[in-house]
């Protein structure tokens, strides 16, 4: 879905993919980036500085923020494939982050700011 959503928003929306924490090294990182993200950059947050500020607390995690002032318009889950830990749907059949950014560009609020992500806490562990 990432790779959709950069495809089709790219040039009005900047995507920035961050791995918190010190877990996997810069060739995982890598080796997850070019089979899975195409195109994209996955920088690391090694002390975890940058998800504690965005309030992000599981992985994966998304934050849309407003270009100028870094305001949250809509943080949690990319989409509902994940139902719970180990349990996803075949497909998802609602895309928040899409739904966020298409408001965003329409100047319009966004009709969720937050949903609830399903993922891994973020540790060192």
């Amino acid at each position: 879905m990432i790779n959709e959503l950069k495809e089709k928003y790219n040039d009005a929306i900047a995507f920035y993919l961050i791995v918190p924490g010190r877990l996997y090294s810069a060739k995982e990182i890598a080796d997850f980036s070019n089979g899975y993200l195409k195109k994209s950059v996955l920088y690391k947050d090694k002390d975890r500085r940058l998800a504690q500020y965005l309030n992000a607390t599981v992985t994966p995690e998304v934050v849309l923020l407003e270009s100028k002032t870094a305001k949250t318009i809509y943080a949690g889950a990319l989409d509902n494939w994940a139902v719970s830990l180990g349990k996803q749907r075949t497909k998802a059949t609602e895309n928040y982050l899409r739904d966020a950014i298409e408001s965003y560009l329409h100047h319009q609020p966004p009709m969720l700011t937050f949903k609830e992500p399903v993922g891994c806490f973020i540790n060192d562990f």
